[in-house]
C-alpha cells in the first residue's frame, strides 16, 4: 500500500512523462499528417481527461507540438487562436505574471541596488539597470508596475530618517527649555541687578532662539524639496527605463510586434520571407537601448544633482545612507534563499531568451531551420489555385489541392 499511495500522489508526472514516450511510435513509424494529427488529439485527450497538466495549458499544446513534428507552421497554428504577433505578447504577458508571483524583479533590483550603494545618483542608476533589463522581455508596462513600489520604498526610507531626525531635534529643544526654566527659579537670580541682567540675557536668548528655529525652518523647507526632487528622480527614472528597455527586443514593447507582424505581411505578399527577426532587431536595438540608458542617467545626474546649488544634501546625509543600506540588505535577506520556483522561472526566462534570439538569425542559420517546414494553409479561393506557382527566387514549389498548399524545399 506504501508503494501504491507514493505512485498515486506523482501521478501526474508520471503521466505527463510516459505518455508522450508511449505515443510516439505513432509519428515514428508513419510520415502521414493524419497520423501527426493523432498524435496530438490523443495526446491532449489524456492530459484533459486525467487533469495532469491544466486544462488552459493542455489547450496549448498544439501551438508548440504541430511546428515541432512539422503538421503546421508556429503562424498559421498560432491563427487558430489569435493574430501570432498577439501570442507572441501573451507569451511575454504569462512571463511577466511568473516573475511578479515569485518576486523575481524585487530578488534583482534589491541585489543590484545592494551592489551599487545608497548614494541618490547610484540608486537612481541601481532602479533604472534592473528596470531596464526587465522591460528587454516583458512589457514595460507591467515592468514599471513592478518596480514602482520599490522605489517608493526607498523614498520612504529618506523620509524616515528625516522625521526621525526631527523628533530628536525637538527632544534635544525641550530639555534645553527645561534647564532654562530651573535656572530662572534660583534664588542667587532673585535680586534687582541680576533680575535685568537675566532679562536681557533672556532677550538674546530669544533673539538667538528666534534665529534657530527660522533657520530650521528653512532647513526643512529645502529639505522637503530635495526628498521631492529624489521622489521625482527615482518615479521618472523607472518609467524611461521601462521604454529605453522596450526598444532592445521585439517583446519588450506592443508596437514592436504590431511592425513584425505588419512586416511579414507586407513580404508575405510578395512570396518571400521577412528579415525582420528577433535577433536582427536585436543586432539594432540593444546598441540603442544602451546607450540611450547611460545618456539618461548622466542626464539625471545634471539636472537632478549637479545642477543644484546645494548639489544634493541628502547624498551628504550619511544617516539616510546607512539606514537605506540597512533596509534594503534586511529586504533582501527577509526574502531567504531561492525556492524551487524562483530558479524555474529564472532558467525559464534565460532559456527562453536564448531561443527567441536563436531562432532565426536572419537567414544565417538557426535553430529554427533543424525542424520540418509545415503545411501552410493557403488563404485562396479554389479559381485562384494557379497563384501557387514555382517561385525560382525561393527554390521552392508549392503543389496545391484545393485549399492547401505543400511547401517544400528543393
Amino acid at each position: 500500500m506504501g508503494l501504491l499511495s507514493d505512485i498515486w500522489t506523482i501521478r501526474n508526472y508520471i503521466i505527463v512523462t510516459l505518455t508522450p514516450i508511449v505515443l510516439l511510435p505513432l509519428i515514428l513509424l508513419s510520415d502521414r499528417q493524419e497520423t501527426k494529427c493523432a498524435y496530438v488529439v490523443i495526446l491532449s485527450a489524456v492530459f484533459w481527461i486525467t487533469e495532469a497538466l491544466p486544462i488552459a495549458v493542455t489547450s496549448l499544446l498544439p501551438v508548440v507540438i504541430f511546428p515541432a513534428i512539422g503538421l503546421m507552421s508556429a503562424s498559421d497554428t498560432s491563427s487558430a487562436y489569435i493574430n501570432d504577433t498577439s501570442m507572441l505578447f501573451i507569451g511575454g504577458l504569462i512571463l511577466a505574471a511568473a516573475i511578479e508571483h515569485w518576486d523575481i524583479h524585487k530578488r534583482i533590483a534589491l541585489k543590484v541596488l545592494i551592489m551599487v550603494g545608497s548614494e541618490p545618483v547610484w540608486l537612481i542608476f541601481g532602479m533604472m539597470l534592473p528596470t531596464w533589463f526587465l522591460s528587454m522581455w516583458i512589457n514595460n508596462t507591467a515592468t514599471a508596475a513592478m518596480m514602482a513600489p520599490i522605489s517608493n520604498a526607498v523614498m520612504k526610507q529618506f523620509r524616515e530618517v528625516k522625521d526621525e531626525r526631527g523628533s530628536q531635534a525637538d527632544q534635544q529643544e525641550y530639555e534645553s527649555l527645561d534647564n532654562r526654566a530651573a535656572e530662572y527659579t534660583d534664588d542667587e537670580c532673585r535680586t534687582r541687578s541680576d533680575y535685568h541682567e537675566l532679562t536681557g540675557s533672556n532677550i538674546s536668548k530669544d533673539e538667538d532662539g528666534i534665529n534657530k528655529e527660522s533657520s530650521s525652518v528653512e532647513d526643512d523647507v529645502t529639505s522637503d524639496l530635495e526628498y521631492l526632487r529624489l521622489g521625482k528622480a527615482l518615479s521618472l527614472s523607472v518609467a524611461y527605463a521601462a521604454n529605453i528597455g522596450g526598444v532592445a527586443t521585439l517583446t519588450g514593447s506592443f508596437p514592436n510586434i504590431i511592425m513584425k507582424g505588419q512586416t511579414d505581411l507586407l513580404y508575405e505578399r510578395y512570396h518571400t520571407t521577412s528579415p525582420v527577426t528577433y535577433g536582427s532587431f536585436l543586432l539594432y536595438g540593444f546598441p540603442i537601448a544602451f546607450f540611450a540608458l547611460l545618456a539618461l542617467w548622466i542626464w539625471f545626474y545634471l539636472f537632478f544633482f549637479l545642477c543644484r546649488r546645494d548639489q544634493g544634501r541628502l547624498g551628504k546625509n550619511h544617516g539616510a545612507r546607512k539606514n537605506i543600506k540597512t533596509m534594503l540588505k534586511k529586504e533582501y535577506n527577509d526574502m531567504g534563499p531561492m525556492t524551487f520556483g524562483e530558479v524555474a522561472v529564472i532558467s525559464h526566462l534565460l532559456v527562453l531568451a536564448v531561443l527567441w534570439i536563436t531562432r532565426d538569425l536572419g537567414g544565417s542559420g538557426g535553430w529554427g531551420f533543424l525542424f520540418p517546414r509545415g503545411t501552410k494553409i493557403c488563404r485562396i479561393s479554389p479559381p485562384a489555385l494557379e497563384n501557387c506557382r514555382e517561385d525560382s527566387a525561393m527554390g521552392s514549389y508549392h503543389t496545391c489541392r484545393w485549399w492547401v498548399c505543400d511547401c517544400k524545399r528543393k
